[in-house]
């Protein structure tokens, strides 16, 4: 408790000098429920999966996620697919009344479902207020950025998956949005013609160590030099470090949110929350979380799965690891009473 009156004393005071244009996003890293949850989202209740963060998803001004898979319960896999992943259309209920304002579906898995399975996911999400990108019917279609609003400020999300070529949209096929030079330079410049903020989400694909490559530095630097605010990465079963480059943050890969109802290969890690004044990023503060946490004794087994806040020593341990991360990327972070902070800008610095 102690620890997060510090953090609502530091929001607060940093705001007040700060002034009323400052507005927070705040991103987490994959989502992949799977059908497994079918039954413990129609017992439990939509609400369940998330219950143990309270206010965190929600009290930013935007908050985003990487969809992993599809959405539905109709339709046929497509046969070169063996085992074919998605999660019940029950999982957008989940992610609107946790306060998820939008997800990036450019996914390996979404097209496990063929064309009606990418129709059913946009759709299902759009049904229930929350917003889609990374994906189309075609390749000009998967480009579209999807536009957000916060006060008067506008932001546009765009996505790209990295490799993988069979999923990506062509001319008249559907999928993904593939991660192409021209086409991200192209894509940033046009939605900074429209929004006043371009976030940019890269897909990795398959798992790797974790390290981050020159492709990611090279991508994710790209990207901010063609205009973006924040780059936000995820690789599957993979969490990385942050970086600054001409004082924008590149997140790496934020690693997996929820991961089926499996053991994840990364338990703890920190979400980002990015801090703007106006259109200028100007901090990111970390919130350490759980993600697969190991119940007391007595405690309902199924609060392992739930993602919470951590406090205390864990969530020093949590900041330290990362900490240890992101200084191996030229970046220093500071940890503040369990929490991690970093200035984007000389005024914040100060």
């Amino acid at each position: 408790m102690i620890r997060r009156a510090l953090l609502l004393l530091l929001l607060a005071s940093s705001a007040a000098s700060a002034g009323a244009e400052e507005w927070t996003v705040r991103v987490v890293g994959n989502i992949a429920f799977g059908r497994e949850w079918t039954s413990t989202l129609t017992r439990r209740g939509t609400v369940s999966p998330f219950a143990e963060l309270g206010s965190a998803l929600s009290e930013p001004d935007l908050t985003f996620a990487f969809l992993g898979g599809g959405i539905g319960d109709t339709g046929e896999p497509e046969p070169v697919v063996r085992e074919p992943f998605r999660s019940s259309p029950l999982v957008a209920l989940v992610l609107s009344e946790a306060g998820i304002d939008g997800v990036a579906i450019a996914d390996l898995r979404l097209m496990d479902y063929g064309d009606d399975g990418l129709t059913a996911t946009r759709q299902i999400l759009e049904d229930v207020g929350v917003g889609t990108f990374g994906a189309g019917m075609n390749d000009t279609l998967a480009r579209m950025y999807s536009l957000h609003r916060t006060g008067g400020v506008s932001v546009a999300c765009l996505a790209y998956l990295h490799g993988v070529r069979r999923f990506h949209a062509g001319q008249a096929e559907a999928g993904t949005n593939a991660a192409l030079r021209s086409s991200i330079r192209e894509d940033v410049a046009n939605a900074s013609a429209t929004a006043d903020v371009v976030l940019v989400f890269y897909n990795w694909g398959e798992a790797a160590d974790d390290v981050v490559d020159g492709k990611q530095r090279l991508f994710g630097r790209m990207a901010i030099d063609a205009g973006a605010a924040a780059v936000f990465g995820v690789r599957a079963q993979t969490y990385l470090g942050a970086e600054v480059y001409n004082g924008r943050p590149i997140f790496h890969s934020l690693g997996e949110f929820v991961a089926g109802m499996g053991t994840k290969r990364h338990s703890r890690m920190l979400v980002p929350t990015v801090v703007f004044d106006d259109a200028t990023p100007v901090r990111v503060e970390w919130l350490p979380i759980a993600v697969d946490a190991i119940p007391e004794p007595g405690d309902d087994p199924q609060k392992r799965l739930q993602p919470r806040v951590l406090e205390g020593e864990e969530a020093d341990e949590a900041v330290a690891a990362y900490a240890s991360m992101c200084q191996a990327l030229g970046t220093v972070i500071e940890s503040i009473g369990g929490l991690a902070r970093l200035a984007l800008t000389s005024h914040e610095r100060n």
